[in-house]
């Protein structure tokens, strides 16, 4: 009975620990729990609409339950980014107590930082035994600065499910009883719907971890366990292929991928290990501008320092028996070789570093700019190093020997772990080095494609990394032999850690909740249940998309259908209306509006783009035939679409003419590709490959003449690579020409009906019938990002 109390003393004291010190180290958060939010009003927000309306839809009926409020008429929106499922089903309790969405996502916020502690407590305690090594491990695996630079990131601050996943995998591989083959399911499940990313991620980890452990302990031989792999894959599967598997079809459908330049650029660099959030106390006036937010993975002097210490006691092993085989000595020519290597490490680091140099001594001249070649060498001279001295090698099987499989394990997964966090190219200051195992994924794991950042696999890292400190400290505390000394020594372990990560006080952002959002959205929740809202003014370019959160966050509040939005991807239709609404009001905006479905309009004159919004105010004036105020409060304004008759839309051209195979093309740029737009499939086409530029031309030669009174350029594969001012000419020798169509704001068609088949994307030029066999498109207005293509051509008479 004594001995049970003091288990559950202890258990207390470290719950309670952990409690504290997440309330400590994410301060100032705690006092303002119910009206600020971390970090900004961008990610943050989504998170908090995402799980208001997942509970919103699960006590309201799950009817259209993928199909969210924002980016209308836009369909299954939910798949645009993460769910989070478990995460608000979490925090539920909260959220339906309050009545504050806010006060729900910041005790879901501290409780990521305690979950973390307490999972990573637990299994270390499990594979140590020591419960003081346990206390340090989960101190790393709960603060290090990589949380503090994802602040903004709900989800990502979620991977606390996977220490109690591989906790039941131990359990299975003495016990593998049901029971915990279900415990592996649920807390893999869990973490799938916490965050996708590490659901990919914990994947590829229990895959390997499951293997290893199968052939090590020779499970694989045992039928009954692939019976209970394949139960454990289909559980999995039922829970999750509702989700993923539309998911998946979503993103192939609306063009969500991440390109591979994207990939490359957000994977790590050797230099972002050094990287820490700017205010980290610490080393942020030294290291916070080493990289940004995505390239903030500076591990921790401490973990670094206690798996440096296992892996020399592991090394070193025990002092050899007299009995035992003798280390085979190590010849001088070694050391030499050694100090070889060096040099070439420092080297490859001169050059990374100073981006290469030029030596120039009379005739002799030598050049080193690239780190390719060098680098191999290195490699070459590593792997030849170990394959000829014996006394290394020797070593390298004793180190083997002392480790255990799962120290063994943990090591494989923190060497993996970082190299695809350096993604498909390992580069150093920028500087390419070789080709790293991440474009393995990308090019053939399902979902990997839909991954934009490599450097977040830093987690299984220091998922490894917080392991290996755990053995490392209980071995460490164990040379000390009092109480006294070992707890006074984990003290001041876990001072350090803390000291190494504290990033306090981290940024808040004021929001508003409850009673003390703006009162226009009142007036927007009593409009009829059909209502359909666009809010101005829309950011101007991509880069601003994120000031659409503020509008999805207060939908939260109304729960109408809003053609706003922002997460993970963006539609093209979306950012079709949102450019075409730096125009708005126009006759061909409000055509594009009512085709949309949209019933209102509301305009704000404040914040965000406040002259733009006044503007608009003050330009609906002259449209008062068409709109009409409805409402309005503390500058923001309320409008109602009045019915219009339906415009008439101009009627198809005639038959498709010409001889394609016959057609020559020439254009301003990339004119080797310029046959790909008239090959007759969709799927290719040409395009400029950079931003379209003012005198940029595509010229088609028909090599007959042809009486036409439509062309048809259409986008596709490219739904935003579109023209958006130019001229289109005509000529019968190509001398003379005459101009048949001309468009200074133009956007294609983007009805509520084919808003997301781009197939239907296209420019339509319709003039007077006229004989013609040259026709020329050029552009008159630059575009600061778009490209321009065109998929294939279509002359109609």
């Amino acid at each position: 009975m004594k001995r049970l109390f003091k288990k559950r003393s202890s258990e207390f004291l470290v719950i309670s620990l952990f409690a504290i010190l997440s309330l400590l180290m994410t301060y100032p958060l705690i006092f303002h729990l119910t009206d600020h939010i971390p970090s900004d009003l961008s990610d943050p927000l989504y998170n908090v609409w995402v799980m208001a309306w997942d509970l919103h839809k699960f006590s309201t009926g799950l009817a259209g339950f993928w199909n969210t409020n924002i980016f209308f008429p836009h369909q299954g929106t939910l798949f645009y980014a993460d769910s989070l499922i478990a995460l608000a089903f979490l925090g539920a309790p909260v959220n339906w107590l309050s009545h504050n969405p806010i006060l729900s996502y910041n005790i879901l916020f501290i409780l990521s930082f305690f979950l973390c502690g307490l999972g990573m407590y637990y299994l270390v305690f499990r594979l140590a035994g020591l419960r003081m090594a346990a206390l340090i491990s989960g101190l790393i695996f709960a603060f290090f600065p990589y949380r503090f630079a994802h602040i903004s990131h709900l989800e990502l601050l979620y991977f606390a499910w996977m220490p109690f996943c591989l906790l039941f995998c131990y359990q299975f591989f003495e016990n593998p009883s049901f029971r915990n083959l279900l415990g592996i399911g649920f807390f893999y499940i869990l973490q799938v719907y916490s965050c996708a990313y590490y659901g990919e991620y914990l994947a590829l980890f229990l895959g390997l971890f499951i293997l290893y452990f199968a052939i090590k302990k020779g499970f694989w031989r045992m039928p009954g366990f692939w019976a209970k792999m394949v139960i454990l894959l289909a559980v999995c599967s039922l829970a999750l292929l509702p989700y993923f598997y539309p998911f998946l079809r979503i993103h192939k459908k609306m063009l969500f991928f991440r390109p591979m330049w994207e990939v490359k650029f957000f994977s790590a660099e050797l230099q972002h290990f050094l990287a820490v959030p700017a205010w980290n106390l610490a080393w942020g006036w030294l290291a916070g501008n080493l990289g940004a937010q995505e390239w903030q993975l500076y591990p921790g002097s401490v973990p670094l320092l206690l798996t440096v210490f296992l892996v020399i006691n592991k090394w070193k092993g025990p002092k050899p028996e007299a009995s035992s085989q003798p280390l085979p000595k190590k010849k001088k020519i070694f050391f030499f070789w050694d100090v070889a290597n060096i040099i070439l490490l420092a080297f490859l680091l001169f050059v990374g570093i100073s981006r290469g140099f030029k030596f120039t001594l009379g005739e002799l001249s030598i050049s080193v700019h690239k780190l390719r070649n060098p680098f191999l060498l290195l490699i070459l001279s590593l792997c030849l190093r170990i394959a000829l001295d014996q006394s290394l090698r020797f070593r390298l099987k004793k180190f083997l020997q002392a480790t255990n499989l799962s120290q063994r394990f943990f090591l494989f997964i923190v060497i993996l772990a970082w190299l695809l966090s350096l993604g498909p190219i390992i580069r150093c200051f920028g500087r390419e080095i070789i080709s790293g195992p991440y474009g393995f994924l990308y090019e053939w794991i399902p979902g990997f494609r839909s991954l934009r950042v490599p450097s977040r696999f830093v987690v299984l890292m220091m998922f490894g990394l917080t392991a290996l400190s755990g053995w490392g400290a209980a071995i460490f505390l164990e040379k000390f032999k009092s109480v006294k000394s070992k707890t006074l020594v984990s003290v001041i372990l876990g001072m350090l850690i803390l000291l190494d990560y504290a990033s306090f006080p981290i940024p808040l952002a004021r929001i508003r909740a409850g009673s003390e959002i703006p009162a226009i959205y009142s007036k927007v929740k009593n409009l009829p249940e059909d209502a359909v809202i666009i809010e101005l003014p829309m950011p101007a370019h991509d880069w601003d998309e994120f000031q659409e959160a503020i509008y999805v966050y207060y939908s939260i509040y109304h729960w109408k259908k809003i053609l706003n939005g922002y997460s993970g991807f963006s539609p093209p239709g979306y950012r079709i209306v949102r450019e075409a609404m730096e125009y708005f009001p126009s006759e061909q905006t409000f055509e594009m509006l009512r085709d949309l479905g949209v019933s209102h309009v509301l305009v704000h004159t404040q914040d965000f783009r406040a002259e733009r919004g006044r503007e608009v105010i003050n330009r609906l004036k002259s449209f008062r035939s068409l709109i009409e105020l409805i409402g309005q409060s503390q500058g923001d304004f309320l409008f109602r679409l009045l019915p219009q008759d339906k415009i008439k839309k101009d009627k198809e051209a005639g038959k498709i003419i010409g001889d394609r195979r016959q057609w020559k093309a020439a254009s301003s740029k990339n004119r080797e590709n310029v046959e790909l737009a008239f090959d007759g499939d969709l799927n290719t086409g040409w395009t400029t490959g950079y931003p379209q530029q003012k005198g940029d031309f595509f010229l088609l030669d028909l090599r007959a003449v042809l009486k036409l009174r439509r062309v048809e350029f259409d986008f596709a594969k490219n739904p935003l690579d579109f023209p958006r001012s130019f001229i289109l000419e005509g000529s019968l020798d190509g001398q003379a020409w005459v101009k048949l169509y001309e468009n200074s704001t133009f956007f294609p068609e983007v009805q509520r009906s084919i808003i997301e088949d781009f197939s239907k994307y296209a420019l339509k030029c319709s003039f007077e019938l006229a004989e013609l066999r040259y026709l020329r498109l050029t552009l008159v207005r630059s575009h600061e990002a778009r490209h321009w293509s065109i998929n294939e051509i279509v002359c109609r008479e």
